[in-house]
């Protein structure tokens, strides 16, 4: 099959595709769409928000950013800034086709001309497999906290 799709870069005007695309397709709670929005629109503004989508007779059928965070000099970044691959998503039938792949590709290229040389993502079990087609590993040593604060309950003794 012919894959002669038409690629470009996400605008401004994009931000409530990119957040149905970050939320799987679906509308999510109103608050969820209504932040990420927000958030989104103000990122691709600025610059810190990368993405791509790929269109076929004109309509959207895939999308994937990168955020690009401060995240501080570490080990083998001394630059700092971090790439978060974050929103990529394929409609369903233009699924297994390479698309989503070849769009983490362009936005890490986009990210990489701008110095992006450390990369992370959260991947679902579905896209697990995009993911490692393109090198990424597995890191286990990160951990998360989620929920209440941890001062919540107030400060606790030493």
């Amino acid at each position: 099959m012919d894959l002669a799709l038409e690629c470009r870069d996400v605008l401004s005007g994009d931000a409530a595709l990119v957040t149905r695309h970050r939320l799987g397709g679906a509308d999510g709670p109103d608050a969820e769409r209504q932040a990420f929005e927000t958030w989104v629109s103000t990122r691709i503004a600025s610059g810190a928000y990368l993405g791509r989508l790929a269109c076929a007779e004109g309509e959207v059928i895939a999308g994937a950013g990168i955020v690009l965070l401060d995240w501080g000099p570490t080990r083998g970044n001394l630059g700092g800034v971090c790439g978060r691959v974050v929103a990529v998503f394929t409609e369903q039938a233009w699924r297994r086709r390479g698309i989503a792949s070849r769009l983490v590709r362009q936005v890490m290229d986009r990210a990489a001309e701008r110095g992006v040389r450390d990369f992370r993502l959260a991947a679902s079990t579905e896209g697990a497999g995009v993911y490692r087609g393109l090198g990424y590993q597995s890191y286990g040593a990160e951990m998360i906290l989620k929920g209440e604060s941890p001062l919540a309950h107030g400060p606790r003794p030493l």
